[in-house]
């Protein structure tokens, strides 16, 4: 029994130990991942945002409230995070190229915002960042 008990103990701090921290809207990381789209005959915006912990957050117009979006892997999203630190580390400057329709990716940390903005044909994004968006894209 007592074994039992001690085992229960160890497996419950464990878990405590291993546990992400989970954020609220209006408390984020200073660590993000924003992407969506925008523009055309509407003016909608969409914008998600990304956390290193797999949590992702939507807002939906300029003015609508931040709600949580679901979760993702912890796995999945380090991987995504990993790809936009590869971007940056290859000194890809800002891009701003809007179309009437536009896409972006915003990378946010302590040190600023680093953002990617592009729609114009005549001026296509990289495909790194390309590659970037249409994996967060596929996100649930």
């Amino acid at each position: 029994m007592q074994n039992t008990t001690r085992y229960l103990f160890c497996s419950l701090l464990l878990l405590l130990a291993c546990s992400t921290e989970k954020y609220q809207a209006g408390q984020l990381p200073e660590e993000q991942l924003h992407f969506g789209n925008g523009g055309g005959f509407a003016g909608a915006h969409e914008k998600y945002i990304l956390l290193e912990n797999g949590q992702l957050f939507h807002r939906s117009g300029t003015e609508g409230t931040l709600q949580s979006a679901g979760k993702v892997s912890e796995r999945q999203a380090r991987r995504l995070f990993e790809q936009a630190r590869s971007i940056n580390k290859q000194g890809q400057a800002a891009f701003k190229h809007p179309g009437n329709l536009y896409y972006f990716i915003e990378w946010v940390d302590a040190e600023g915002n680093l953002r990617w903005t592009w729609g114009d044909p005549n001026h296509p994004v990289s495909p790194e960042v390309a590659n970037l968006y249409e994996s967060l894209r596929e996100l649930p």
